[in-house]
């Protein structure tokens, strides 16, 4: 079956790392905290917050009751939204795939966190539709994240590519029969992209 669409997560595969883990070791010091404790405060809600159930406002307060600081809520939000840098090899790759397939974001994220990106490196011009967990109330792994985007796609499952850094992320495609690369970097990604007939 011919490859139609690509579906790329954000976090870990365009840019690198983790938010949690970079957040608490570029704030922890700040607080005098250990960055584990920073990082364990912020995905404590961080699920509520990426599907849309509690505000920005209830999100920030929750975190900042948790670490006692006296970090205000902007310095908290900049300090995430700053975080990490572009995974450049893989954005150059994603828009010479673009010429031949549709491309497609699928992530969990916050709105400051998408919008301050899309502002910064212009996240829509990039992809073709993107699927941010917010705005659908659902965050991978869950079902409904990947029907939609599905949906979104117009093709049938076996026509897509879902690369994640996160292989519980990777589940429910492959159960869906979409195909899967677990990312690891950019060669490794490249090789397995050409193993499955994806060119550019």
């Amino acid at each position: 079956m011919k490859i139609k669409t690509i579906m790329f997560d954000w976090g870990g595969v365009c840019v690198k790392g983790k938010l949690a883990e970079k957040v608490g070791k570029k704030i922890g010091p700040r607080m005098k905290k250990s960055p584990k404790s920073v990082t364990i405060a912020y995905l404590k809600y961080c699920w509520e917050y990426q599907t849309g159930r509690i505000t920005a406002k209830e999100f920030w307060k929750r975190v900042q009751e948790d670490l006692g600081t006296s970090l205000t809520r902007e310095e908290l939000i900049k300090s995430h939204v700053t975080a990490r840098e572009l995974n450049k090899g893989v954005i150059e790759l994603i828009k010479k795939l673009k010429t031949n397939y549709k491309v497609m974001l699928v992530t969990n994220t916050y709105k400051e966190y998408y919008e301050h990106s899309n502002k910064r490196y212009k996240i829509d011009k990039i992809f073709d539709d993107i699927v941010l967990s917010y705005k659908i109330k659902g965050r991978k792994p869950e079902p409904k994240v990947y029907r939609e985007a599905l949906r979104r796609a117009r093709c049938r499952p076996e026509e897509v590519v879902f690369i994640e850094d996160k292989n519980k992320h990777l589940i429910p495609a492959r159960k869906l029969g979409m195909r899967t690369i677990l990312y690891k970097n950019q060669t490794d990604l490249k090789q397995r992209l050409k193993k499955i007939g994806v060119r550019w």
